[in-house]
């Protein structure tokens, strides 16, 4: 009986052993969120300053340098003056993209402006907004573009995403409330997490965890129209136009369409509703590949793609193409 015993303890363990080594060398170059972002007590988290690191994401490996905003961008440089400001969340930011490919880079080649770009990773609509309200004096714009993904509705309406704690902001007469965003365990690396292992088991929890939103679909439309139109009065306060450019999602070109696909079109309406110059190019997308343009592990578009989307961002939305 005891041998038994032994005999499975120590098959337990060499199990163990061998899942710990398979992990490591699996995720041992995934992205890791605490290398490029850190908490931010008003929009939940934010780049960090200065932040490096070299990943492996969709088979690709890439290195990573951020600004001293923590912005993938370039510095600010306020004597400029007709800037281009992308906003945005993962896509705009160039997650699975290699410098150089990423939109921003792609929409300087070409126009021959400098483009900026304050997007972030895992970021929804209304942390965009108040990305754009934090640097919007740092980096003076006339054009701001914002580029919708599929998922940036839903989680405008989410108290709690990817593991982390989010905002959650109320507009009321022209004005922003919101509560200060509760610290997230995942900011602050425990003993345990020094092992791949249990590292995985609890992303793999937090995955199950997400999301905690709240409303119906006639609560999400009316919560991203009055951030857009927030967002619209405060680029022309400051002499700016907002366009929008909408991201085709890849189940367009093939697929069985959800709600979050299916909340790009509500977009568009909702862009049109507000007079606000928008580009939801479904039609140049399918004739450019359609799910080619994207990578096949993920929504992420790929380099294709992210040319594709500069290319008619420059044509149809800034009419700036050189």
């Amino acid at each position: 009986m005891k041998k038994n015993f032994l005999v499975v303890i120590i098959t337990i363990i060499i199990t163990l052993l061998a899942a710990e080594a398979v992990i490591r060398v699996i995720s041992s170059n995934s992205f890791d969120w605490r290398t490029f972002l850190i908490y931010d007590r008003e929009i939940g988290w934010v780049g960090k300053p200065f932040g490096a690191g070299t990943f492996k994401i969709n088979g690709r490996k890439m290195t990573v340098r951020l600004n001293s905003l923590g912005l993938r961008s370039r510095e600010p440089n306020e004597e400029v003056k007709d800037g281009i400001l992308l906003d945005g969340d993962s896509q705009t930011w160039g997650l699975g993209l290699k410098d150089g490919e990423t939109v921003t880079d792609q929409l300087e080649k070409f126009t021959g402006h400098n483009v900026y770009n304050i997007a972030q990773v895992g970021y929804g609509t209304d942390q965009e907004l108040l990305a754009f309200l934090r640097f919007k004096n740092k980096y003076p714009a006339q054009k701001i573009i914002l580029i919708v993904c599929r998922n940036d509705l839903q989680e405008s309406c989410c108290k709690f995403a990817y593991g982390v704690n989010r905002p959650f902001i109320e507009i009321k007469d022209g004005r922003i409330f919101m509560e200060p965003v509760p610290k997230s365990d995942i900011w602050v690396e425990s003993q345990w997490e020094k092992s791949y292992l249990i590292k995985f088991i609890i992303s793999r929890w937090k995955a199950i965890a997400d999301m905690i939103c709240i409303g119906n679909k006639e609560f999400k439309r009316n919560r991203f129209l009055s951030i857009l139109f927030y967002l619209k009065s405060t680029a022309e306060k400051n002499g700016a136009e907002l366009s929008v450019f909408i991201i085709p999602p890849r189940n367009k070109f093939g697929g069985k369409e959800n709600d979050l696909d299916r909340d790009m079109d509500m977009a568009a309406e909702i862009c049109s509703e507000l007079k606000i110059p928008f580009a939801y190019p479904i039609e140049e997308f399918a004739h450019a590949g359609g799910k080619k343009l994207f990578f096949s592990s993920d929504w992420h578009w790929n380099p294709d793609g992210a040319r594709l989307a500069a290319r008619i961002i420059a044509d149809r939305l800034i009419g700036l193409r050189s």
